[in-house]
Formats: structure tokens, C-alpha cells, sequence
């Protein structure tokens, strides 16, 4: 669900980076999952869907990104796509809140 060695590498081994990352897609991964579910026609849902499998991609959440590339390569997009993406942002929002709590227990806040 997260390739916790590419986001190593993506974050260049700095937790405390790594833990803004994934805090910052948890915080908007279901507000661009709306936007694909309520995307007004195809060319809106192919901007959202590439949204998704761009930030996925860089966090190392291949299964997200791979199913959100799956859905920006189609015409149109069904219920049972979304459907899926939303069952993989689930599970894998689920690996993330673990990392996070890991990551929180390691690191210390820089704010005081």
C-alpha cells in the first residue's frame, strides 16, 4: 500500500519531512477524491484522476496511483472505478495513519 522506501528516498531520509508529506496527502486525498466522483465531465475527471496519481506516486502509494492512472486513461469513468479508488485510498489512508503515529512517536514537533 506505501512504499515506505521510495518515500524514504523521496524525503531524502528526513522523517520529520516525511511526516509533513504524508500529513499533507492525508489532508487532501478525499477532497480529490470528491473531485473526481463529481467531475462534471470527462476532461475534469482526467485533471482529477492525474492529480491523484500524481501525488500518490510521489508519496510510494503505487495501488492509489495505479488505479487512478487506470481511470485517467478511460473515456469515462464508472461507478465501479470509483469505487475501487475509493477502497484503495481507504486501505491505504489506513498504512498511512500507522506510519504517521510511528513517525510522531520518533520525531519530535517542531513547533512548541
Amino acid at each position: 500500500m506505501l512504499d515506505l522506501g521510495h518515500l524514504s528516498h523521496q524525503t531524502l531520509g528526513n522523517r520529520a519531512l516525511e511526516r509533513e508529506v504524508l500529513e499533507l496527502f492525508a489532508a487532501q486525498i478525499d477532497a480529490q477524491v470528491e473531485t473526481l466522483r463529481t467531475a462534471q465531465d470527462g476532461r475534469q475527471r482526467k485533471i482529477a484522476a492525474h492529480t491523484i496519481f500524481g501525488s500518490s506516486l510521489a508519496i510510494g502509494a503505487f495501488g492509489v496511483a495505479q488505479v487512478a492512472e487506470r481511470i485517467e486513461a478511460k473515456e469515462q469513468a464508472n461507478d465501479g472505478d470509483v469505487a475501487e479508488l475509493v477502497d484503495v485510498v481507504e486501505r491505504t489512508c489506513t498504512v498511512i495513519a500507522a506510519r504517521l503515529e510511528s513517525l510522531r512517536e520518533q520525531t519530535p514537533s517542531t513547533c512548541r
